[in-house]
């Protein structure tokens, strides 16, 4: 009796691993490619933001910046890390805004088409993006 106890106990727990690291591989395939911040707050705001994940550990932003009648453009590169199917870290930008996205986010939503992200670092902060 103990022996069939202990091997139920030992197949729940390997299925249970199995479920979620599953759930984080099918997140990492999602997270994948280049997203689009739709500004959510001001939708009359000419500015671009595009976030590109690859598929190893770095993550690109792209910034187009109105001011005045003038356009500037910046790349900034950090890297990224899916901790969980629904936690993300953000690391290594050094310059710009960009700083300001070095934190743990946890990810609200995730499709193929949609990517919401929310973090508490330096008061609440929240991106929704689309796919590109």
């Amino acid at each position: 009796m103990k022996k069939i106890h202990f091997t139920f106990s030992l197949l729940i727990i390997i299925f249970c691993f199995t479920l979620f690291s599953g759930c984080k591989k099918a997140a990492e395939n999602r997270i994948h490619g280049s997203w689009i911040v739709q500004n959510v707050v001001d939708i009359t705001n000419q500015d671009y933001e595009e976030w590109t994940f690859d598929s190893g550990d770095n993550l690109s932003i792209l910034m187009i910046v109105h001011q005045n009648t003038n356009v500037y453009t910046y790349n900034y590169i950090g890297k990224y890390k899916l901790k969980t199917s629904k936690k993300l870290e953000i690391s290594n930008f050094t310059v710009g805004p960009s700083i300001n996205y070095n934190a743990d986010w946890e990810i609200a939503k995730l499709t193929n088409k949609t990517l919401m992200i929310v973090t508490g670092k330096a008061g609440l902060s929240f991106k929704e993006f689309y796919k590109n």
